[in-house]
């Protein structure tokens, strides 16, 4: 290379103000403060990206690395007992008395956990009968009176007024400033919109108890909801609401013609509905339909059980109606279907003796809990943002939609209970790897229902928990990542 060709080295670097070339006072001359506001002016830009990635930085890598797994627990109704509270770090259970949730957070204390506390039973009142709209409507639209008389202590409830909210509360404030630090989120309505609660009653429940929170010096405990299903979306509710009328509607043209008929078992069945019978009759016409949820809740819920849409008359045809929704290549076989087409392809809602086609069940139950999970997401999904708002997930440990059915849907006598439980250990393996797939949106964690047998009292039905099920339990702790102290 020739000495004419070789490279030139880099400039030198260009002085901000050449000698002499400051006025009298010391400032820069006019060419100097032309050329340094230049400077400024290119560099800006630079500044303003570095200072962007500064504070957006962690966005773009959300969740941050560092983030604990969400947690996974069991709901336990009535307490928080020893044998949970040495596995989770997270726990849920109803407020009943000052002395139950006492016990219940002294125990969280002992174990370094922290609970949430649902005060469903404590805030709400049962709704007058008097009060309950006794109409449904028909397939064509036209609007009836109901025969049946509402139960006395049903699923209806009312949201008591302020004063009498704060009174409720009232003996409850000592002790969850006494141990705040094991509290996480207030739940304070289960199932609001099942229940008949409305939007606006539901948020002015949550601000009333936020109110009072802070009044007590519980500023950083939470407050949660947990929908059934997607009744946070207008038109799931929507479809659920027209599910309970058309129960009732079938209820009553059984009733009418069997009385026209002279039917010798009417009368037994029409004694033993007059006093216990599915919540869903007197629910028809007064579900809250309207969906949405209110800017007041930091932490929010849903559950969808297997065994609700197994057993429930009023999800008939809510697999073909996510299906029609579109969120989810799973629900396409449910296309236009019924539970009464596909729950007889299970082989454990069949007449006779026990024939378990596992893998085939196994098959047709993924595909319904893919269907069902993935579309209630999309409406979770879908649903406007609220800074900070975190969302839960609950998910199926009761064997009460796995056990043996004959074709009807009447539980048999006699339970392969090593079957069963591993059709539950099935719903739970799937409930926790969807988690896993979604752990950045559900940052509340997973409930499981139920830890321990609870109860119906609404329907008098005896629901059998996780505990008696070994492998469930042993799943779900290894989940939990809580070693035993």
């Amino acid at each position: 290379m020739s000495e004419t060709a070789r490279p030139a080295g880099p400039p030198a670097p260009r002085p901000l103000a050449a000698a002499g070339s400051l006025g009298a006072d010391g400032a820069p001359g006019s060419g100097d403060a032309e050329r340094t506001r230049q400077l400024l002016a290119d560099a800006l830009p630079a500044v303003w990206l570095v200072l962007l990635a500064a504070l957006l930085g962690p966005l773009w890598r959300w969740p941050p690395p560092d983030l604990p797994p969400p947690p996974v627990t069991f709901f336990s109704p009535r307490a928080y007992p020893e044998a949970l509270a040495a596995h989770t770090h997270l726990g849920m259970v109803y407020v009943t008395s000052p002395a139950q949730l006492r016990d219940s957070l002294a125990v969280a204390r002992r174990h370094g956990s922290r609970l949430q506390l649902d005060f469903s039973t404590v805030l709400l009142q049962d709704r007058a009968p008097a009060r309950i709209d006794r109409r449904y409507r028909d397939a064509l639209g036209q609007w009836h009176t109901k025969s049946f008389a509402p139960l006395p202590e049903g699923k209806l409830k009312d949201v008591p007024a302020d004063d009498a909210l704060a009174l409720r509360m009232a003996s409850y404030w000592p002790v969850l400033q006494a141990y705040r630090a094991q509290v996480d989120t207030l739940f304070l309505i289960d199932e609001p919109y099942m229940h008949g609660v409305s939007h606006d009653e539901l948020g002015r429940a949550a601000s009333r108890v936020r109110s009072l929170m802070l009044q007590h010096g519980l500023r950083r405990v939470q407050l949660g909801v947990v929908f059934s299903g997607a009744m946070f979306d207008a038109g799931f509710a929507r479809h659920v609401a027209d599910g309970a009328h058309a129960l009732a509607d079938e209820v009553e043209r059984y009733h009418q013609r069997a009385q026209r008929e002279a039917d010798p078992q009417h009368a037994a069945w029409a004694a033993r509905f007059a006093r216990e019978r599915l919540t869903t009759y007197d629910l028809a016409g007064n579900l809250y339909a309207g969906g949405g949820i209110p800017r007041e809740f930091d932490v929010v819920a849903y559950n969808l059980y297997t065994a609700t849409l197994l057993q429930d008359a009023v999800h008939r045809r809510t697999l073909a109606w996510f299906a029609e929704l579109g969120a989810s290549p799973a629900c396409q076989p449910f296309k236009g279907s019924d539970l009464r087409d596909w729950r007889q392809r299970l082989s454990f809602y069949r007449d006779g003796p026990v024939q378990a086609d596992q893998a085939g069940d196994r098959r047709l139950l993924a595909a319904v809990f893919r269907c069902k999970t993935e579309s209630v997401h999309a409406l979770l999904q879908a649903q406007p943002a609220r800074p900070g708002r975190r969302f839960q997930l609950w998910g199926e440990s009761s064997a009460n939609g796995f056990l043996e059915f004959d074709a009807r849907g009447h539980v048999d006598a006699e339970q392969p209970e090593l079957l069963v439980a591993a059709r539950v250990d099935d719903e739970v393996a799937r409930t926790l790897a969807f988690l896993g797939r979604h752990a950045d949106f559900y940052r509340a964690g997973l409930v499981f229902f139920v830890y321990d047998d609870t109860v119906d009292p609404s329907i008098g039905l005896h629901i059998q928990g996780a505990s008696h099920m070994p492998a469930v339990m042993a799943r779900v702790f290894r989940a939990a990542g809580k070693a035993p102290p």
